[in-house]
């Protein structure tokens, strides 16, 4: 009997699940895992293959990163909304930002309206990015890396020593009381501290909740750099209390209310 289209889906949606939580797996692991047949299984893997959703080699399948970015951004894009919105409140007429490779950072970009300012970022996302004409927005140049379309190397480091920022747009993978800011790519991460140091004014780092107490592979930048996080009302409160004790500002927003 023919499976219906919500089994289909079910069955789609658990094959997903299944190799965000190993990593890599094959046919035979996934099909005893699930219980059903090799033949289903490899004709799902066909259409994830066909849809650029999951990539083969040596006969171990994974999800490919531009898939996992994009589960990771819908996953939490109602919260990182309210975030880039609040953001967006704070930049002031004339202001000169530093905005890095992060998603809910560049987003901030779509919520500032009527305002003169200008932005540098080594993100070439920003051409796509939808903004107000009274926005200047520069590129720091450089080689371009993957997966975040960011842009490094020795120009792109020379290009921010030389501006002053008044102000800075930070995301990050991580932020802890004990390792302060942590990014999962090591060219992003040296970036992102240089912007933070280069900074004259207000350092903002927008992150929702679930970054709160994590710590990821390299660090970007300690707290003393951090004037104000803005995340989200699932927000760990005992972290909130420690990081306004250390004279770091916590603004919390509500995505019911955004």
């Amino acid at each position: 009997m023919r499976s219906s289209k919500a089994e289909i889906e079910k069955r789609r949606e658990n094959i997903i699940t299944y190799l965000l939580e190993n990593g890599e797996s094959n046919i035979e692991d996934i099909a005893s895992y699930l219980s059903i047949s090799t033949l289903t299984v490899r004709r799902d893997i066909e259409e994830f293959k066909a849809n650029q959703i999951i990539g083969q080699k040596n006969g171990n399948l994974k999800l490919n990163d531009d898939f996992k970015l994009k589960l990771k951004q819908n996953k939490y894009s109602r919260e990182r909304k309210a975030i880039q919105k609040e953001a967006a409140k704070h930049v002031e007429e004339n202001d000169v930002l530093f905005i890095n490779t992060s998603y809910t950072a560049l987003g901030t970009v779509k919520y500032i309206k009527d305002m003169h300012c200008t932005i540098i970022t080594n993100n070439t996302n920003i051409v796509n990015i939808e903004r107000d004409k009274s926005i200047v927005a520069l590129l720091t140049g450089g080689e371009i890396r993957e997966p975040r379309s960011s842009i490094v190397s020795e120009i792109a480091y020379n290009t921010i020593s030389q501006i002053k920022a008044n102000k800075c747009i930070i995301g990050v993978d991580g932020i802890s009381l004990e390792s302060g800011l942590s990014s999962s790519i090591l060219h992003e991460a040296n970036i992102t501290e240089l912007m933070l140091k280069c900074c004259t004014g207000e350092c903002f780092v927008v992150a929702s909740s679930e970054r709160i107490n994590k710590t990821d592979r390299f660090f970007c930048g300690s707290l003393d750099l951090v004037d104000t996080i803005i995340t989200d009302n699932k927000v760990d409160m005992l972290a909130v209390y420690e990081f306004r004790r250390r004279g770091i500002e916590v603004i919390i927003v509500n995505p019911d209310k955004a």
